[in-house]
């Protein structure tokens, strides 16, 4: 169960000089891979597991649309010595493994710059319009769109990620755009696939070529949602088959919705259930040997690179923690996007150009802006305590899922409090979320479950998981811990379990039964 760290090159400096928590120095002139390097421990401290990083090779020239280009406009992937040699990175990943964090590095399969060696060399493995001229997707006016049925492209894939895993000694790759490559230019024209331009089984026989590829760890940029007749999983349970880690958008995009828009009338509970149900049915239909000892295959986040920041998405810092506490503590796999931990403000471009919307709004900026020193310091250390909490706790490593429903007390649901279980029948425990999503306060009565998801055991109550967690079977009591204060009480088994949250406000509880 892996907390990604992601990180911007171009800006990571700026976050590093801007907290208010400075812990190294930061010498001129120093490369990017050494600053990281110097960084390291400062990541392990977070709680997470391994760094992802953006493209760092080298861009095009063509089209470019800043100073520097985008960095998924790639020319070539040999490394770009704006961030530092090539010997730099592989010391700086040598390092990071013996620090046992991992290494992934974003990867474009989609297109190329313009300008880029292979397209100038190849223009049968480009996709070009009647016209002879290229085809780009949306607005990426800086790159090309690669024909993924040519065997060039196929060759030219295989071979590059080969060798950066030879040479970088990289852990994986993030893919960028991946559900493009199955459907060619425009991924809700399946026409395409007939005409050549997109290959259903791309991966697949990438990965035939390698079984050191498929053996590494692989995410999959996936937002694709054409296919009803399955949830809108279709694109996900394709990559899931092959071992691919996939986005998680859904349950993102309902719990900002809630939290930025206060709807009173949404039924949360259930829309957020019955989504999390969909995706335990796709990992279950995934299910191979690739997954047989893994975690959901879906990737959780408050913001990334593509988003403007957390606080802005969800409405505010107290919605923003909220965010955090329910989705980084659900099966899956998590990132923290480099500043988000410090109260990220205004997300600089990727391409250093500032974005605004139809009201004239900023939405990015050229410049970083944290939240205020005093801010920070709080944000951070529930950040840290949140992920430390994923890194350490036994029973959120594949942990069952179970999402209660919430009564109010004339035993109506209550659908402003969100409440999920992660327990474990052989650790003996469990972990218990309660989240109140609403403006008011909320006191709501927690006994009864939703109807079972397919990765569980058969649950009714709370109470029936206490005594399948018992060594014994009609046990008395359990221990109730307040997960960060620390705080225990022993309650009776089948007393009423209430809880009474402020708005906005979390609780992590854990559930212990006492052995015979």
């Amino acid at each position: 169960m892996e907390t990604w760290y992601q990180i911007n090159p171009d800006y990571f400096r700026e976050v590093l000089e801007k907290q208010a928590l400075k812990r190294v120095l930061l010498p001129n002139q120093t490369s990017f891979f050494e600053l990281l390097k110097l960084n390291l421990d400062y990541v392990l401290d977070l709680g997470c597991t391994g760094i992802w990083l953006m493209p760092i090779f080298r861009r095009g020239e063509l089209n470019k649309k800043s100073r520097h280009g985008s960095p998924y406009a790639i020319k070539s992937y040999q490394v770009d010595s704006r961030y530092g040699s090539s010997q730099e990175l592989s010391s700086l990943i040598d390092l990071a493994h013996q620090k046992q964090l991992k290494v992934i590095c974003g990867y474009v399969p989609n297109h190329l710059s313009p300008d880029a060696p292979f397209v100038q060399e190849n223009s049968a493995a480009v996709y070009q319009k009647h016209d002879q001229s290229f085809y780009y997707d949306q607005n990426w006016s800086d790159t090309v769109k690669l024909n993924h049925a040519h065997y060039l492209t196929k060759g030219y894939t295989s071979a590059n990620l080969k060798w950066l895993l030879k040479n970088l000694k990289l852990d994986g790759f993030r893919l960028d755009m991946a559900h493009y490559v199955f459907h060619g230019a425009n991924s809700k024209d399946l026409g395409l696939i007939s005409q050549g331009k997109g290959d259903p089984n791309f991966w697949e026989q990438i990965f035939r070529s390698s079984s050191e590829l498929r053996q590494k760890y692989w995410l999959a940029e996936v937002y694709d949602d054409r296919d009803k007749s399955y949830f809108g999983y279709a694109d996900q349970i394709k990559l899931l088959r092959e071992g691919f880690y996939v986005y998680d958008k859904k349950t993102h995009d309902l719990l900002a919705w809630k939290l930025k828009q206060k709807d009173q009338y949404m039924k949360f509970s259930e829309v957020f259930y019955q989504e999390l149900k969909n995706q335990s049915e796709a990992a279950e239909l995934s299910k191979s040997q690739i997954w047989q000892k893994k975690e959901w295959p879906f990737l959780r986040f408050v913001a990334n690179h593509d988003d403007t920041p957390a606080q802005r998405i969800f409405g505010g810092s107290r919605e923003t923690l909220l965010a955090y506490t329910l989705l980084s503590l659900l099966p899956g796999e998590f990132v923290l996007y480099a500043g988000e931990e410090f109260g990220l403000q205004v997300k600089p471009s990727i391409t250093g150009i500032n974005y605004f919307s139809e009201e004239g709004e900023a939405l990015e900026a050229n410049e970083i802006t944290l939240l205020e020193k005093e801010g920070q310091v709080v944000f951070n250390q529930l950040i840290k305590e949140l992920l430390w909490l994923r890194k350490n706790e036994t029973l959120l490593e594949k942990g069952q899922l179970s999402v209660l429903l919430p009564k109010n007390k004339d035993q109506s649901p209550n659908h402003q409090v969100f409440c999920f279980m992660r327990y474990s029948l052989l650790r003996k425990g469990a972990l218990l979320v309660v989240a109140n999503l609403g403006s008011n306060t909320q006191w709501v009565k927690l006994d009864q479950f939703f109807p079972g998801l397919p990765d569980q055991k058969e649950l009714f109550r709370l109470e029936d998981l206490i005594v399948q967690l018992s060594s014994f079977q009609n046990p008395k009591k359990y221990q109730l811990i307040e997960v960060f204060s620390g705080k225990s009480e022993e309650r009776e088994v089948r007393s009423e379990f209430w809880v009474g949250l402020r708005p906005l406000e979390t609780q992590v509880y854990k559930i212990l039964v006492p052995e015979l």
